[in-house]
Formats: structure tokens, C-alpha cells, sequence
């Protein structure tokens, strides 16, 4: 239940930061958003079936938004609100940042790949 409250939490914040889309990369048009194919599915998988205040979690809208700030030139401020650093976005998939983002295990520096 912690879990969904995060996720509640980080949904609303980015949904908010980000209304819809900013188009700046042709990645971040279609799935797989700039991740690989396999993180993709997996993460649609998963968060597909979420539902936060009584709406479903939209898996393509998310990973758009994160290749975005990725890879689009998107405002990066909500994520750094959110404790998500530079480091991490240069070094992680777009469905990770999605993950922390989500559930609210942000990580204190970037892992290493």
C-alpha cells in the first residue's frame, strides 16, 4: 500500500509538471520511447495494469515523457524536485527513470552500467 501512495504521489507530480508530451526527439514519438523493446514491454506490462485515483496508469504517456526530458530537451526541474539527478538521466533507460519515478525509490547517485 506504501507503494501505491507513491506512485499516486509521483503520477500526480509528473502529470502536472508534464501535461502532454513535449515533441523534440522522434524516439520519444513511438514506442519503444528510446528504451530497448524488452524494457518497454516489460514496464507497459506492469504499470499498464495500475490504476491511481481511480484512473489507469498510461505506460506510453510516462515513457514519452521520460524520453523527452531524456532525449527531447524537456524541463528536467520536476524531476530533480524529485531527488532524480542529471548523472541519472544521462546514464539510465527511460523506463528506469519511470521506476524511480513511480515508486519513489529514487536512488541517492546514478548506477553504473
Amino acid at each position: 500500500m506504501a507503494q501505491l501512495k507513491g506512485l499516486t504521489l509521483a503520477a500526480m507530480l509528473l502529470a502536472a509538471a508534464h501535461p502532454a508530451a513535449e515533441a523534440g526527439d522522434a524516439r520519444c514519438a513511438a514506442p519503444p520511447f528510446g528504451g530497448s523493446v524488452a524494457s518497454y514491454k516489460a514496464f507497459a506490462a506492469y504499470f499498464g495494469k495500475v490504476v491511481v485515483a481511480g484512473q489507469p496508469v498510461d505506460p506510453d504517456r510516462i515513457l514519452a515523457q521520460m524520453c523527452n526530458v531524456k532525449y527531447g530537451g524537456a524541463d528536467r526541474m520536476p524531476l530533480h524536485k524529485l531527488g532524480i539527478t542529471d548523472l541519472q538521466i544521462a546514464n539510465e533507460d527511460p523506463e528506469e527513470l519511470a521506476v524511480h519515478l513511480i515508486s519513489g525509490r529514487l536512488a541517492a547517485g546514478s548506477r553504473s552500467k
